[in-house]
């Protein structure tokens, strides 16, 4: 005879409670990972990648004549820093805040438009340009957020680009768009940061909103004789100085070397911002070798030509994969012909003890994928490992054989560098496909 044991009430709600705590403690976890998620995903966004290139600057070289320079790849914010983004830099790091920094870093003038030292106003909205910032201050924001300001190089060469080609300047048109800018009053209003036309990068408002701080500012008044940095001839020509070298058509670029020349680096004005930079990322270099779907055997590090979406997933994936796969596909739509022709797509398994040749072939036939473009490989289960590490793409193996994994696509050129992230699927991010554009045409810069 079976006995029944009375079950207890105050049992079962303590159990509720403890279920519904590791509910809302595992809910918590998924919201702090979705925002870290989205939070990288926009700082990564907030920078646009710029290949680099041959470029002819206004100054003249060691010197003596205009020559072509070799300007490096790096990443430029899209935008100014606003007045939001310093209020929240200058709350974690109270240093920096209005009353406390030394005179020696910001003179009297720091920030003098907010309201308080951690208090924007009326005068200082949150979307806007920060201005009244000395370039000590503009320097270490960046350096916090990992960066640094853009060299004066960098900027003239990303200045120089209008929304179809990368050098604009001798552009009648362009020039006097930017010329009614210095015609408006500088008591004026400033409008919130990106509402102005992206160049060919996709970088906004580097004319027509503010000057802006560069990181060797002080190198383009510095002459032989003091304070020599490098090549003693390194930019030694003050603003003034420039407005009577060769190139007398770039008038709107000569002001601001005019401008960077009378100013300290404890200087601060109203009309005065900033945006950081980054190098560009270093290539994925590694000696992983990967097995395709046709069982032929290739290097993950092959350069070429084209640029590459790099993705892992597994096939043996419910849900997560699949909505990866028609993301690629939906953003391939979203391209030319042409466009699609120099885009390839790499989807690197992390179940390669599941996922031979033959399964990673019925996947491509399933989804019909054009293996033109498309390839699907394996590597070891080390490698694996290593190639999850190196992308920062997290995974976790489940006892069930099924994986714990982030969804992320990596846009690399040809030589292996990121040039783009996006961990968001479902519908294309726009900023994602904005950067294949970019990458896609942008030729090699000339004078």
């Amino acid at each position: 005879m079976s006995v029944h044991r009375p079950v207890h009430r105050h049992w079962l709600t303590a159990l509720g409670a403890i279920v519904g705590a590791m509910m809302v403690a595992a809910a918590s976890a998924a919201a702090q990972a979705a925002e870290g998620a989205a939070a990288a995903s926009t700082e990564n966004a907030s920078y646009a990648a710029i290949a680099g290139g041959s470029f002819r600057s206004i100054l003249p070289s060691g010197g003596k004549e205009r020559m072509d320079l070799r300007v490096e790849p790096f990443s430029l914010q899209r935008t100014p820093v606003t007045n939001g983004e310093f209020l929240a830099f200058v709350r974690a790091h109270p240093e920096w805040q209005r009353g406390q920094v030394a005179s020696t870093l910001a003179d009297g003038r720091y920030l003098q438009h907010w309201r308080g030292a951690l208090e924007l106003g009326t005068n200082a909205l949150p979307d806007q340009p920060v201005t009244n910032v000395s370039w000590f201050a503009a320097r270490a924001f960046c350096e916090v957020h990992r960066a640094r300001l853009p060299l004066w190089y960098e900027w003239e060469y990303a200045a120089a680009a209008d929304a179809r080609v990368p050098d604009a300047r001798h552009d009648p048109q362009w020039q006097q768009r930017i010329l009614g800018w210095y015609a408006t009053p500088s008591s004026r209003l400033l409008t919130a940061v990106g509402r102005g036309e992206a160049n060919l990068y996709g970088v906004h408002d580097l004319h027509g909103l503010v000057w802006e701080w560069v990181e060797d500012f002080n190198a383009l008044f510095i002459g032989a004789d003091n304070r020599n940095q490098g090549d003693p001839d390194l930019l030694k020509y003050c603003g003034s100085g420039a407005l009577s070298v060769e190139d007398r058509d770039n008038y709107p670029v000569m002001m601001r070397l005019a401008m960077l020349s009378s100013v300290r680096g404890n200087s601060t004005t109203t009309n005065m911002g900033f945006r950081c930079a980054q190098p560009a990322a270093e290539p994925y270099h590694t000696d992983i070798s990967l097995q395709t779907q046709d069982g032929k055997r290739i290097a993950f590090d092959t350069h070429g030509d084209h640029l590459r979406i790099v993705t892992m997933f597994y096939a043996g994936c419910p849900m997560a994969c699949p909505l990866t796969i028609e993301t690629v596909r939906s953003i391939d739509q979203q391209l030319t012909p042409a466009e699609r022709g120099r885009l390839e797509v790499l989807m690197v398994t992390f179940d390669p003890v599941h996922d031979s040749p033959s399964v990673l072939k019925r996947v491509t036939l399933e989804r019909r994928l054009d293996t033109a473009r498309w390839t699907l490989a394996r590597t070891t289960s080390g490698d694996v490992h290593r190639l999850s590490a190196l992308l920062d793409i997290p995974y976790r193996a489940l006892p069930d054989g099924s994986f714990n994994h982030a969804s992320i696509l990596i846009l690399m050129d040809g030589d292996g560098r990121e040039l783009a992230r996006t961990g968001k699927t479902g519908l294309p991010d726009p900023s994602f496909i904005e950067a294949i554009r970019r990458s896609l045409a942008a030729p090699a810069h000339s004078s």
